[in-house]
């Protein structure tokens, strides 16, 4: 067996509350590597009393790895678990403390999902179960008013580029909402629409503002009001992880420069610089302070996201 394959957190996809009383539990391994992946199972607290062995399945293959999952109904709405992977008859056992050839004595070592929160449980809506999705990235769907095209606008049916644009806005949906129900459309995801550089509008630069090119807050509020009379709901994706270098928060602080003062050990040194997209301050030691050797006077801060 691929130890180097095998990988498990508690946490995000590989171990999650499916409902208020079900984890479901993923690990992965080599694709056809293994045979067997077994869960072994209980609570931290009573683990003879709740001892439970659970196979899992393979759900899923990519071209590296097999994908196992499977779903744990713990007593106490908390678990603690390892996995045993077997292939032919050898034994490996993935806790969180590492990978070992023998049983780890309980519970030291293992895995733990600490409890299931009501309110950590993800609530799919009712609508969405039944919904119908049509995705639309507006400036490629329809030009419903020319008077809004950016300038050299390209004659539709042309050929996509990165940086061209075809005169896309939010009055050629709202002329094709009939042709969307139709198709048996009832749920419309817009890629942005806010004001932003691109035609993809994914640089956003006013969260509040509908791009121009598009129209204004007030068609996109006549549009949505129209998708709902039609039966179809919408949602907008706003994508606040990232946005413009034109954004108001980084212009603001393109015109601002920092002084920090640091302090290591019995000493300090200051941290100046100006802030942009992406950092590379320059530190300057104070002309009193000493620096030990085993401390670098450089920092970087990277990046920095807007969540």
């Amino acid at each position: 067996m691929l130890l180097e394959a095998m990988y498990h957190v508690p946490r995000d996809k590989w171990a999650y509350a499916y409902n208020s009383s079900t984890i479901h539990l993923r690990v992965r391994t080599k694709r056809n590597d293994v045979q067997y992946v077994t869960a072994l199972t209980g609570d931290k607290y009573d683990w003879n009393g709740t001892y439970k062995e659970i196979q899992l399945e393979k759900a899923a293959s990519d071209n590296m790895f097999d994908y196992w999952e499977a779903a744990v109904k713990p007593q106490f709405k908390r678990l603690t678990y390892i996995f045993r992977i077997t292939a032919g008859s050898e034994d490996v056992f993935l806790a969180d403390n590492g990978i070992h050839y023998e049983t780890p004595y309980p519970t030291g070592g293992y895995y733990e999902f600490s409890y299931i929160h009501e309110i950590d449980v993800f609530k799919v809506p009712e609508w969405a179960k039944e919904a119908v999705f049509y995705q639309i990235m507006t400036e490629r769907f329809a030009n419903g008013d020319p008077k809004l095209n950016p300038k050299e606008t390209h004659d539709w049916g042309g050929k996509p580029e990165l940086d061209n644009y075809f005169g896309g806005d939010l009055q050629g949906v709202l002329d094709h909402l009939y042709d969307l129900t139709e198709l048996g459309v009832n749920a419309i995801y817009f890629t942005p629409l806010f004001q932003a550089n691109s035609y993809h509008k994914y640089d956003t630069i006013d969260y509040k503002k509908v791009d121009p090119h598009f129209g204004d807050n007030a068609l996109l509020k006549q549009l949505t009001e129209e998708c709902h009379r039609l039966g179809i709901r919408v949602m907008l994706d706003a994508v606040f992880n990232h946005c413009s270098e034109d954004f108001l928060l980084f212009k603001t602080f393109s015109r601002m420069e920092k002084t920090l003062s640091m302090p290591i050990g019995s000493t300090s040194m200051n941290i100046r610089f100006k802030s942009r997209m992406v950092y590379q301050p320059t530190i300057r030691l104070g002309s009193t302070a000493t620096c030990p050797s085993s401390i670098q006077p450089t920092l970087r801060l990277r990046h920095i996201y807007l969540m």
